[in-house]
């Protein structure tokens, strides 16, 4: 059975699931003493998104830029669509920031303009719109065109990630998949080159490649070259390990567990399968607090499950995952 197969049945279990979907403890923002953008990335780095939420609150009440507080509320938004409390950062970049745009003129206009349109974009994502996703990191592209500066390019390296990743995801759905797995695959290339040009200049680090890994190993995959996929695996491994040794916070192994987990799948391997989404889903409880990543783990057991006919102990896993993530009804599993 192909994994497309798989993901289908587990589609279908997913959808007969109906359990109460629990309220997400909002993030209660704390102002802090010191605060200043470059702790606030530093922290989020490491994956503890409620203290980075605290710090890029604070610039925004604080600072006495108009970008620096733009930023400052535009990463504090990201941070809360990371804890999916998508309709507070809606709720936040609707009703804060235009009269931060009023203060700014030209490029820096510009930049803040395409910053914040990709939050929409990340919001689509996370609830499975991905020609919305789309249109949204397109749109910041247009509005940036030629980059100007180094936080341009990286806001662009964005747009080229998440439109990546969508067009895979509508692929994955059946949906114009040649075209969207070519346009995936460009985009996650691209964007590959550009992190190795500037790690070799001493920017970013080894996870700004292994994301692109991650996206690379679901399409080849799903498109089933299980070759190319475990040889982007292992490249991966290597990243994330360099990763995790200057983050010992982040649950990064996840993905590559979560890698391994796909490839057994598409092996027909459940036993082993199942174990790889174990440990990711230990990845994002023991070591970093994940409810997405919790969520898909979960599913990855589900459809071990069912593939064994195990249907009883799946649901159980499923109802765990929309507690975890919510949306995982809309968006599924990749």
């Amino acid at each position: 059975m192909a994994i497309v197969e798989y993901t289908e049945k587990l589609r279908q279990a997913l959808s007969q699931i109906d359990v109460p979907i629990p309220t997400v403890s909002p993030y209660q923002f704390e102002l802090l003493d010191t605060a200043n953008l470059d702790l606030g990335n530093e922290i989020d780095k490491q994956g503890e998104w409620e203290k980075a939420a605290n710090i890029y609150w604070t610039v925004f009440e604080t600072a006495t830029e108009p970008k620096e507080r733009a930023i400052g509320l535009i990463s504090t938004v990201q941070m809360l669509i990371n804890h999916n409390e998508l309709e507070r950062a809606t709720y936040l970049l609707e009703n804060e920031l235009p009269s931060l745009q009023t203060q700014l003129s030209g490029r820096d206009s510009t930049y803040i303009e395409a910053y914040a349109a990709t939050k929409p974009g990340w919001v689509a994502d996370m609830e499975g719109r991905h020609d919305e996703a789309i249109v949204a990191f397109q749109r910041a592209k247009e509005l940036i065109g030629e980059p100007q500066s180094e936080e341009e390019e990286i806001t662009l390296s964005v747009c080229r990630h998440f439109i990546g990743r969508n067009a895979t995801q509508n692929a994955i759905h059946g949906i114009n998949a040649e075209v969207n797995f070519a346009l995936g695959r460009q985009n996650f290339l691209e964007d590959r080159r550009y992190w190795e040009e500037q790690i070799a200049k001493g920017k970013g680090n080894s996870m700004n490649l292994a994301f692109q890994d991650h996206w690379l190993v679901t399409i080849a995959v799903y498109q089933g070259d299980l070759r190319e996929a475990e040889a982007i695996i292992e490249r991966e491994r290597s990243l994330v390990d360099e990763f995790v040794y200057e983050s010992p916070k982040s649950g990064a192994r996840g993905y590559y567990y979560h890698d391994l987990a796909v490839l057994e799948v598409a092996h027909g391997n459940m036993e082993q399968a199942r174990d790889y989404f174990d440990q990711e889903l230990k990845q994002w409880t023991e070591v970093q607090q994940y409810g997405r990543g919790q969520a898909d783990a979960l599913m990855g057991i589900a459809m071990c499950l069912l593939a064994e006919g195990q249907n009883e102990e799946a649901q159980t896993y499923l109802e765990r995952a929309v507690a975890a993530n919510p949306k995982i009804k809309q968006k599924g599993f990749i």
